[in-house]
């Protein structure tokens, strides 16, 4: 007849095992682990004989159990000690001991008493996925052309949740309406608008705002910057401004003919407007605080999926449309590719 475990190698076993974790439950009692007695063949190889279960309690720091309560569990649960004994199996656990040396094998064989090992029950659980990391992200301007496109970017990503930042919310379409989170509506260029906006702990807040009228000077972008990079100026939020190509000294990427007329005449109260807000945000905010993105002429074309990144070549394209923008500026607000932030690029097609 097989001889039953030594207690007190059970309970030298269980010290062993004190601090380990396990996922485990039974009938609402915690299986801290597998007791596998084994003896060693004429080959030297172990061979397992008997399969013990072990419920314990954790109080406090101290594992307290009754050996002579496990050896009576053990009677009673023969058909659940299968079951589980299959799982490990079926987990790749392995339920034998390394080859013993050979001058080893003498004295194992001549042990009446078989000898307790432990199958670790960490390592078929499944170590659970890091959780995911919600971003805030404010968008001010949002029921612009460029704020309605990074809107949809957005909502196409499922860890970023949009605080939309407007004047008016009565213009809002009905379908982006249903893709933000947070709506602040006010003016952006008060303080009151800024606290309310930075009151919802956005990680980044992008500014797109600007407007249609080309022929008169204009300071709303730069009133705008302003008064978001005063109130951020005690805070770890990082600031995106969307410029344009032409602002400061980035007209020199664009050909002569672009940069003399469309830049130079057509487009210069704009573009004035975007080189102060640019100087508001280098002189506002630490250098890793701040991302200033210089699209060339934006449209509403269909997305082509592709971009070029500059900070002082040459540009290929004169456009890209505001869905292949957006795409770019969620990669920089989610850390993906290669990052930009202190620095002024050009984003052309």
């Amino acid at each position: 007849m097989r001889e039953s475990p030594d207690l007190r190698l059970i309970e030298t076993q269980m010290h062993k095992i004190q601090e380990s974790h396990i996922q485990l439950s039974i009938f609402g009692c915690p299986c801290f682990g597998l007791i596998l007695t084994n003896e060693i063949d004429q080959d030297g190889n172990s061979i397992l004989i008997h399969v013990s279960l072990i419920f314990l309690q954790r109080l406090t720091s101290k594992v307290e159990t009754s050996p002579r309560a496990i050896i009576g569990l053990n009677k009673n649960l023969t058909n659940l000690s299968d079951q589980l004994l299959r799982f490990y199996l079926l987990s790749n656990l392995p339920l034998s001991q390394p080859r013993q040396p050979t001058h080893q094998k003498h004295q194992h064989n001549q042990s009446h008493n078989p000898q307790p090992f432990l199958v670790s029950t960490s390592t078929p659980v499944p170590t659970p996925p890091p959780p995911t990391i919600m971003l805030n992200v404010a968008i001010v301007g949002a029921n612009g052309g460029m704020g309605l496109a990074l809107i949809r970017a957005f909502y196409a990503t499922p860890d970023v949740s949009v605080i939309a930042v407007l004047r008016n919310q009565s213009k809002l379409p009905i379908d982006a309406r249903k893709q933000i989170h947070t709506i602040v509506e006010g003016d952006a260029t008060q303080p009151d608008t800024v606290q309310a906006t930075l009151s919802h702990s956005p990680d980044i807040v992008i500014i797109a705002v600007g407007s249609q009228n080309t022929k008169v000077p204009q300071t709303i972008r730069a009133d705008v910057t302003r008064a978001y990079v005063d109130g951020m100026r005690d805070t770890t939020t990082k600031l995106l401004v969307v410029s344009a190509v032409g602002a400061g000294m980035s007209g020199m990427q664009t050909n002569w003919f672009m940069r003399t007329f469309l830049l130079g005449m057509v487009l210069k109260h704009p573009m004035q407007d975007h080189s102060a807000q640019e100087t508001i945000v280098r002189d506002g905010l630490p250098v890793e605080q701040w991302l200033i993105v210089r699209p060339t002429e934006l449209n509403d074309n269909p997305s082509k999926g592709v971009y070029e990144v500059q900070e002082t070549n040459k540009l290929r394209s004169t456009r890209i449309c505001r869905d292949d923008l957006a795409k770019f500026i969620v990669k920089q607000v989610k850390g993906e590719g290669k990052l930009y932030w202190g620095k002024m690029v050009a984003v052309t097609w």
